[in-house]
Parts: C-alpha cells; sequence; structure tokens
C-alpha cells in the first residue's frame, strides 16, 4: 500500500496559480502581497494540509549562491532567457537563493575555468548558456576533478547529459521539422528553399537543421 503523498510548497503554489515566493509570503505573513491573496494561499494551503516543518524552513533559509554563465556575444533570444532566469532567481530571493551574472568568451576553455573558479569561491551550482564547441566542452567539463559534483544545469543548447544535471530548452528537432511543413505548404512540388542558420557548432542549431531537412526527406 502506498503512503500518503506529502505535500510540498510547489503542489501549493501550483494549485494556487502563483509562485513559491508568494505562497512563503502568504505563510509568513509578508506585508507585499494583498490581503486577498493571502487568504486564498492559506484557504489552500488548509485545503490541502499542507505543514511547513521547521526543518524545512530551516533548508529554505540556507543561503545558496547560484553563478550564471553566458557567452560574452548572444542574440536577442538569449538575452531574453536571461532576463527569465532572473525572474525566476528574483521569485526565490525569500528562500535566500542568491545569483551572480557573468558573461564569458564563447570558449570551452574559457568556460571550464570560470566555473572551476566559481566552484572554488563558495557558489553551489550554475546555470549555463553554453558556448560553442559543445563536444570539447562537454569533454573537459566530464574530466575536470575541480568539477566534479558540481551541479550545472543548461539552458537553450544542452551538451552531453553525463556533464550536466539536466537541461531547459525547446524541441529544436520539432521546430525544424514544422519550419519545413509550414514552408512547403504555399510552394509547388519541385520548389527549392534555402535554410540558413546560425553556428553549426552550436546543438540547437544543428537540431533545427536536422528537423528541417527530415521533413524534405
Amino acid at each position: 500500500m502506498k503512503g500518503k503523498k506529502i505535500i510540498t510548497i510547489y503542489d501549493v503554489a501550483r494549485e494556487a496559480n502563483t509562485s513559491i515566493a508568494t505562497v512563503s509570503k502568504a505563510l509568513n505573513r509578508k506585508s507585499d502581497i494583498s490581503e486577498d491573496t493571502r487568504k486564498r494561499i492559506l484557504h489552500i494551503v488548509s485545503k490541502m494540509g499542507f505543514s511547513a516543518s521547521r526543518t524545512a524552513a530551516s533548508i529554505s533559509r540556507k543561503p545558496r549562491n547560484i553563478i550564471v554563465l553566458f557567452p560574452d556575444r548572444l542574440n536577442s533570444y538569449a538575452a531574453e532567457v536571461l532576463r527569465g532566469i532572473e525572474a525566476a532567481l528574483e521569485g526565490l530571493r525569500d528562500f535566500k537563493v542568491g545569483a551572480e551574472f557573468r558573461a564569458i568568451k564563447s570558449e570551452a576553455a574559457d568556460f571550464i575555468q570560470g566555473l572551476e573558479h566559481f566552484a572554488a569561491h563558495g557558489f553551489d551550482g550554475a546555470i549555463l548558456i553554453p558556448p560553442k564547441n559543445i563536444d570539447v566542452f562537454a569533454d573537459a567539463l566530464k574530466h575536470s576533478k575541480a568539477l566534479a559534483g558540481f551541479p550545472i544545469a543548461t539552458v537553450i543548447t544542452d551538451i552531453d547529459e553525463d556533464a550536466r544535471l539536466f537541461c531547459v530548452q525547446c524541441d529544436a528537432r520539432a521546430s525544424g521539422r514544422m519550419a519545413a511543413e509550414l514552408l512547403g505548404l504555399p510552394l509547388e512540388r519541385g520548389s527549392c528553399v534555402a535554410f540558413v542558420t546560425n553556428s553549426k557548432d552550436v546543438q540547437v542549431h544543428k537540431l533545427h537543421a536536422e528537423g528541417f531537412f527530415s521533413e524534405l526527406d
């Protein structure tokens, strides 16, 4: 027989359609949310049977520092992703999660050197928009003793799954297939099209191309 599911603050936030930071403010009677929001969240807390233990509160108050590394030259899409990361981290401020944002030259060696520096200076994990030469970077990352056990998440472009904790990105192959399909609708059979992308060294661009050309086969 399975035990009763433990309700977490994430479950409450999902049910309330709000952030975990807002739930925390309601529970701790912070003044920067409306009374209506506080009452609605507390009602959901009561209904779901959520209980924030002292242990959980203690863990949530332990400071965590994250380094966000990204190439020094970004396109507008990547810049928007960074703004999203910044907004999400702002919502975790009540849980004492802090972050620094650093631009680094888009070379594998520079990224490895930067990660090793921040891992040695008290940071608890990293969020990366990976540099070019993905394969070289991932291989160096896996062989860096200084980064063994250091949690790394990637966004936009993925690397070898053995070199990172997880990746958050769109389905690039599906995007490529959809682009080819939509482009083909108004064209006559036998038409020629050009596929233009960015760097062939960036995984997400490779996957866009793979998806696009697979739809033409």
